[in-house]
């Protein structure tokens, strides 16, 4: 667990076995002003990461990236926001550090090394864990095509993007570990994610 010195007052992560950050992506389920939507249903939810922690008895808070992106027009060479999260993410996440949480859950995105370093310098720790969080993209499309039924236009969009996320995350590859998640239910992800990441014991 977290090393917290009493002579500090702020938390220190203390080697990479143990980070205190940990950031998961889930790949193509995201609508254009809400990218991280379907992450934050699977993990942030009922049962999901933060009701996890908190059961074993280790501070914590979840933080929607998308949340702290939303805002419009975004800039024309910035088309998801990525400047504005990050400031956002820097007071946050700063805020549930000295409240007292031991552990931050991302919910978000993490496209490229570069992406992944300003997340990094943002929260200011000494390091994260990245966890993919992969469905099957045929398996992701019969979802995006139940889900927008009534909406051509947000249904194509997505669809795009979906197989466009995914060769994007396939190249990048800024994952520390990968979880398939493509027949698990949402607590199911949630508790594997975490159990990957150390910041629960393993199963019995």
């Amino acid at each position: 667990m977290l090393d917290r010195p009493t002579d500090n007052p702020r938390p220190v992560a203390v080697c990479r076995p143990d980070p205190r950050v940990a950031l998961g992506s889930e790949d193509a389920l995201r609508p254009p002003d809400q990218r991280h939507r379907r992450l934050r249903q699977d993990l942030g939810g009922r049962r999901g990461p933060g009701d996890l922690l908190a059961a074993a008895g280790v501070p914590n808070a979840v933080i929607d990236l998308d949340w702290l992106r939303r805002a419009w027009p975004s800039p024309p060479h910035d088309r998801f926001n990525t400047g504005l999260t990050l400031r956002n993410l820097r007071a946050v996440a700063g805020n549930y550090l000295e409240a007292g949480s031991e552990r931050l859950v991302l919910a978000g995105v993490v496209e490229s090394r570069q992406e992944r370093a300003g997340y990094l310098a943002a929260l200011g720790v000494d390091d994260l864990t990245v966890c993919r969080l992969r469905v099957d993209l045929g398996e992701v499309r019969r979802r995006l095509t139940r889900r927008h039924e009534l909406d051509e236009q947000g249904l194509r969009w997505h669809l795009d993007r979906s197989g466009e996320l995914e060769a994007i995350l396939e190249q990048a590859r800024t994952e520390d570990f990968t979880l398939d998640a493509t027949g698990l239910m949402a607590p199911e992800a949630a508790e594997q994610a975490l159990r990957l990441t150390g910041w629960l014991p393993p199963a019995q």
